[in-house]
């Protein structure tokens, strides 16, 4: 047997996260899967907040690894010379779609520096690249408790409390069987007809 690629998914419920409260505030999930991790994709469904540059966001897998910061306030620590306003991004998290984290993904720069600083713009949804490389969470059991830790550390800025998030961890898949190739099923039909020539 040759393991392929499977990926586990489970989802929970975010909420509420406070303003300008850097202790900030975390969601739990929890996987019963024993197999070994080999990449990590965070990812929120539904979440919005106004001034992205407000947020970090951290994903630990607890008692194994992490946490990894994923978003560190972008323009501000993160990537600071990508919003020219002092504070940080102003960009729009919105609602309607999901914003993933992966180690390589879209690049934020790609984005320009004037979109991100404008107040006005809305970020696309797709799968950014982490702050901190998701690969310190693999190499372990997806088994036990995976949380995320949400803060706003500015004013005047909020999200939604209704949004969902989840992970989709890679594992091996252990029912796997590759199909045999072209070429060694004609070497079975061929071995199969010199076994029946030879008891002719």
């Amino acid at each position: 047997m040759v393991a392929k690629g499977a990926i586990v998914t489970q989802t929970g419920a975010g909420g509420a996260v406070p303003d300008n409260n850097a202790t900030g505030v975390s969601f739990d999930i929890t996987i019963a899967d024993t197999r070994v991790v080999s990449d990590v994709r965070l990812f929120f469904t539904n979440f919005s907040h106004t001034y992205m540059g407000d947020l970090v966001i951290t994903l630990e897998h607890v008692g194994v690894a992490g946490p990894v910061t994923v978003l560190n306030r972008l323009g501000n620590t993160q990537d600071a010379a990508l919003c020219v306003y002092p504070a940080g991004c102003r960009a729009n998290l919105i609602s309607g779609g999901t914003y993933g984290f992966i180690t390589s993904g879209t690049d934020w720069a790609s984005l320009g520096d004037t979109n991100l600083t404008d107040y006005t713009y809305d970020i696309p949804f797709d799968d950014y690249t982490s702050f901190n490389s998701l690969a310190a969470l693999t190499g372990s059991s997806a088994n036990g408790t995976w949380r995320i830790h949400v803060s706003d550390n500015e004013s005047s800025d909020f999200s939604n409390s209704n949004w969902t998030w989840g992970v989709d961890l890679t594992v091996p898949d252990e029912t796997g069987v590759p199909e045999p190739s072209a070429a060694a099923l004609v070497g079975l039909a061929l071995a199969s007809l010199a076994v029946r020539l030879r008891h002719r």
